[in-house]
């Protein structure tokens, strides 16, 4: 409501144009990155005589690096709009109107802070990602091979 009563209906969509332009970019290399590393296969670590619980753990972590090395490339090529998405919405917290469109926060930010502005805050955000990823993975194997019994 208070968006709605500052800037209007309008104000609650700052930002949707370069969101808009990260998810479909990133979901295209997300899904292309992936299929070339579905395409590789990557050998198997484990030799011949493993345990089952080890060949699943190692299938586990196979499609867990190639689903990391496909989010890591998206998150690196869309993260320029994920910065002008950003910066469009928490504008309005100090009210400025830098930020109005997507070329034109393109190019302040280019005369501003140059190329490395686009990519302010990749670090901690890959490795959130990341690190959220093989937590969530390897929480629900466990899960999947301990704690659910099969019966």
């Amino acid at each position: 409501k208070h968006i709605i009563k500052i800037d209007g209906k309008a104000g609650l969509y700052k930002g949707l144009g370069p969101r808009l332009c990260a998810g479909a970019i990133g979901t295209v290399v997300h899904s292309k990155v992936l299929q070339k590393c579905q395409e590789k296969g990557t050998p198997q670590v484990l030799g011949g005589q493993q345990k089952a619980a080890e060949s699943s753990l190692q299938h586990v972590v196979n499609e867990t690096t190639k689903e990391m090395v496909a989010r890591s490339c998206a998150t690196i090529i869309t993260h320029p709009f994920h910065v002008i998405t950003l910066r469009c919405m928490v504008q309005f917290i100090g009210r400025e109107t830098k930020y109005s469109g997507l070329f034109d926060s393109i190019v302040t930010v280019y005369r501003e802070e140059g190329v490395l502005g686009f990519f302010a805050g990749l670090i901690p955000r890959l490795l959130a990602d990341i690190l959220s990823l093989w937590m969530c993975n390897l929480l629900a194997h466990v899960i999947n091979t301990y704690a659910i019994d099969d019966t």
